[in-house]
C-alpha cells in the first residue's frame, strides 16, 4: 500500500522560504536559482512557482514581509511594558536586544543586497515595492 502524501501549503511555503534564506546568506543572490531553492527545501520546481510564480523575486519579497511582520509581532512597545527608552538603555536586556539586532543584521545582509539589486534590474518588483511601501516620489 503506498504511504499517503501530507499536503501542506503553509510547512511547503516556509520550507521554500527558508531554503532561500539560508542558500542566498551562504552563495548570494545571482548564484542561487529556483531549482537549487526547490531541491534544499525538498518541492517540485512546480511547486515552488506554484505559491511563488516570479520566482525569486517572490520569494524575496515574501522574506522581507514575513521579516518585518515577526519584527512588529515580537517588539511591539505596550509588550515591553516599559514607561521610556531611557529606563532600559543600560541594561542588560537592552545589551541583550542590541547585540541580537546586530547578529540579525549581519545574517540578513546577503539578502538586503538581493533586495536592493532586484529593484534595480526587474522594473515590477520596484514598482510593487514602491506602491507597498512608500507613497512619495521620495523612493529611490
Amino acid at each position: 500500500m503506498a504511504k499517503k502524501r501530507i499536503r501542506d501549503k503553509d510547512q511547503k511555503i516556509n520550507k521554500i522560504l527558508m531554503a532561500s534564506y539560508h542558500l542566498i546568506n551562504k552563495k548570494g543572490y545571482s548564484s542561487v536559482t529556483t531549482n537549487l531553492i526547490a531541491e534544499k527545501a525538498g518541492v517540485a520546481i512546480g511547486t515552488l512557482y506554484k505559491y511563488f510564480p516570479e520566482g525569486k523575486s517572490d520569494i524575496l519579497r515574501t522574506i522581507f514581509q514575513k521579516g518585518t511582520e515577526h519584527a512588529i509581532e515580537r517588539w511591539v512597545p505596550e509588550k515591553l511594558d516599559i514607561q521610556n527608552i531611557e529606563s532600559i538603555r543600560y541594561s542588560e536586556f537592552f545589551k541583550e536586544i542590541f547585540l541580537v539586532n546586530i547578529q540579525k543584521h549581519r545574517e540578513g545582509f546577503s539578502l538586503v543586497k538581493a533586495y536592493e539589486s532586484e529593484i534595480l534590474v526587474n522594473q515590477k518588483f520596484y514598482d510593487e515595492t514602491k506602491s507597498t511601501y512608500y507613497d512619495s516620489e521620495i523612493f529611490l
